[in-house]
């Protein structure tokens, strides 16, 4: 009996040629060169799963990054941009349709010291890249450059790479030059030509049930913030205005440091005539008490004005007490965070008792803070994975691992229902809390199909 094809293999197979049809015919439709080149870094991350990629022009010794992953527009002053375009300057050696793995582990012989630097920034100690020389098409004769794709890998490259790359080097190089040199693209006009309406459509009816059966895991984006481990908040304790500020936003403070002080002088003045009244009172006292010995219709003045003492004596010791919180410390060691954000702000300001004055974050490290939105909190439900990409570093990804999921949603500033996912950071990079970005949430593998079908369910009833 015929062995029959593994159901997973064949999934696997018209996924791949699903992807691929479809990365050629979107380049091929592009409206310009850039638009290309962006596809070309970006699209193929499903089938290659790579970290990063990029496509680089190649022109009198110079090398200009075109399509870099993650961005549409490539960004040439990043720091990844800088370090990719040093090392592209140097892979002439590779011949036209052929390729090369790097790895920081090997010598490289190829590459001065500024492009192994520039290798060993980019891809670090585990990670391998592939340089692939596009080959050119038979149309173009002595293109006046070059085009490399520049594929990263986390760790070892795997197996299915080098193959699935040489699939796609044909069509890719062939809509760029296309773009570059003809402004239309060949290949488009004779897959029109060569396949019927009705024989695409069947082929793409295929894929696309295909397509419903394949396993992916659930993902979902959802912004972070950096925060201390710690917080520890300072409020005041009695209403007054505020006279001095010593700490500005920012510094690092001590426990018992003093940060502000209260306008003491109306404080000063009601213990200066409560301390008056206390001793016209006492004196009074002492006169009506000794009196009493030898007049006994003075003796009921004694109590009314031992009465008064203790009144007079409990304003002292409240003014006193006022004198010695006037100064407002550090609780906790840290780094300080104005409620106002500036100094200049609290000085002069009035405040009210129970009023926040300002934080101080503190503890070893930082973690972020995810709010997942309440409509996509359903992939909470199982073990999750998230990696975070900051604002000011989008194409850097930082590993994660998740510490605590609150059981309850909270209201956020922009009045959206969201649940709170705290993550440690793995990275050594320089950060600073208040910093904001991007968090990609992994979840279960699911159903192409189920997972569809849910994003509609859930839009409808939004709706």
């Amino acid at each position: 009996m015929e062995k029959q094809p593994d159901i997973r293999e064949l999934a696997a197979r018209l996924k791949t040629l699903g992807v691929i049809m479809k990365i050629s015919r979107e380049m091929s439709d592009a409206t310009d060169f850039t638009s290309a080149a962006a596809i070309a870094a970006n699209s193929p991350e499903v089938l290659l799963h790579f970290c990063s990629a990029a496509l680089v022009e190649y022109s009198d010794g110079k090398a200009q990054i075109v399509g870099q992953y993650g961005l549409f527009e490539p960004n040439p002053h990043s720091d990844y941009a800088i370090d990719l375009t040093r090392f592209s300057r140097e892979l002439s050696f590779i011949e036209c349709g052929k390729f090369k793995i790097f790895k920081t582990t090997e010598e490289n012989e190829e590459l001065s010291d500024g492009a192994k630097d520039a290798l060993a920034a980019l891809i670090g100690g585990d990670h391998e890249l592939i340089a692939l020389h596009l080959p050119h098409p038979g149309y173009v004769e002595n293109p006046e450059f070059e085009l490399f794709w520049l594929v990263e890998f986390s760790g070892v490259v795997p197996g299915y790479a080098v193959p699935t790359l040489n699939l796609l080097a044909g069509n890719v190089s062939n809509a760029l030059y296309s773009h570059r040199c003809c402004r239309t693209s060949s290949a488009a006009h004779k897959l029109k030509k060569q396949v019927s309406k009705r024989k695409l459509s069947l082929i793409i009816a295929i894929i696309a049930v295909a397509l419903m059966f394949i396993p992916v895991r659930e993902q979902i984006n959802a912004e972070f913030l950096l925060r201390a481990p710690e917080i520890t908040g300072a409020y005041a304790l009695f209403d007054g205005p505020v006279a001095r500020i010593f700490k500005q936003d920012g510094d690092r403070v001590k426990k018992g440091d003093v940060i502000a002080e209260y306008d003491t002088s109306q404080l000063r003045f009601r213990l200066d005539s409560a301390r008056n009244r206390l001793a016209e009172i006492q004196k009074e006292y002492d006169l009506e008490n000794n009196a009493a010995f030898s007049d006994r219709n003075r003796l009921g003045k004694v109590p009314l004005l031992a009465a008064r003492l203790d009144s007079v004596k409990v304003d002292v010791k409240e003014a006193m007490w006022y004198l010695a919180h006037s100064k407002i410390i550090s609780p906790a060691n840290g780094i300080l965070a104005l409620a106002d954000g500036r100094a200049e702000m609290l000085k002069n300001r009035v405040l009210r008792t129970g009023d926040r004055i300002f934080d101080v974050y503190g503890g070893k490290g930082m973690y972020a803070e995810i709010r997942v939105n309440e409509r996509d909190s359903s992939i909470l439900l199982d073990k999750i994975e998230a990696s975070c990409f900051l604002y000011t570093r989008p194409e850097t990804e930082i590993k994660t691992k998740i510490i605590d999921i609150r059981q309850y949603p909270e209201r956020t500033e922009q009045n959206v229902w969201c649940y709170k996912v705290l993550a440690e950071l793995d990275s050594t990079m320089p950060l600073r809390y208040g910093m904001r970005g991007v968090a990609k949430i992994k979840g279960k593998r699911v159903a192409l199909g189920y997972m569809l079908f849910k994003s509609a369910v859930l839009y409808l009833r939004w709706l």
